[in-house]
């Protein structure tokens, strides 16, 4: 059997590719968190399972022998920072084929909406890793990080202020594909007081070297 893995982008329609869609339309069961079946239930006709890791999808794969087209969705792109490489080591020593559809990855889809390149961007992780925004701004001039939680964005801005950045320029991306989707920028200090979405992305530039 073959287990197709689709990256979902941030989460709104608009982080699908037409490969992924047209693969959920197929799709007779989709794997994948709560909060991007929720999002994209319309695109999948089939059966939905809130689960993305190896181990649950195991078991319900086993339960459901008639599956014969399952999916699971993963935020991001399948390329970067995604639990699909996990994922897809755990399906194929299980002896399952596997095959990756790309997503619109929210690096991308904050440079669109910012109407800026981004292949001088530093890109960095802060979901749940320890980040330190201050020293990633003295390696690179302009720095784009994955965030996640409550308080993600603050925590990085009060670093990068504490850190001697509080002039950098920031922009804030949230809710990035959904309707919701908000970009503000400022100077590191000014958005440090403000109140962000979990599911935020955050561009930090040393303000001399901002093109």
């Amino acid at each position: 059997m073959q287990i197709t893995l689709i990256g979902a982008g941030p989460g709104g329609p608009g982080g699908l590719t037409g490969e992924g869609l047209l693969a959920l339309q197929k799709a007779d069961v989709v794997f994948g968190a709560p909060r991007l079946l929720k999002t994209l239930a319309a695109f999948c006709p089939g059966a939905r399972q809130d689960c993305y890791l190896p181990e649950p999808v195991f078991k319900a794969l086993r339960a459901h022998p008639e599956w014969k087209a399952p999916c699971v969705l993963l935020s991001g792109d399948v390329g970067f920072y995604s639990g699909a490489a996990r994922l897809r080591a755990a399906l194929q020593e299980a002896g399952y084929a596997v095959r990756s559809i790309a997503g619109v990855p929210s690096v991308a889809c904050f440079a669109a909406a910012l109407g800026r390149p981004w292949q001088a961007w530093h890109l960095v992780s802060a979901h749940g890793i320890a980040c330190d925004p201050a020293a990633q701004l003295r390696l690179h001039a302009a720095v784009f990080f994955l965030t996640g939680g409550e308080g993600g964005v603050h925590r990085l801005l009060q670093a990068a202020c504490d850190g001697g950045f509080a002039n950098a320029r920031a922009a804030v991306g949230e809710a990035l594909s959904y309707p919701e989707q908000r970009v503000t920028a400022g100077t590191a200090a000014a958005l440090c007081g403000q109140s962000f979405a979990p599911l935020s992305v955050l561009l930090l530039e040393r303000e001399e070297d901002r093109g």
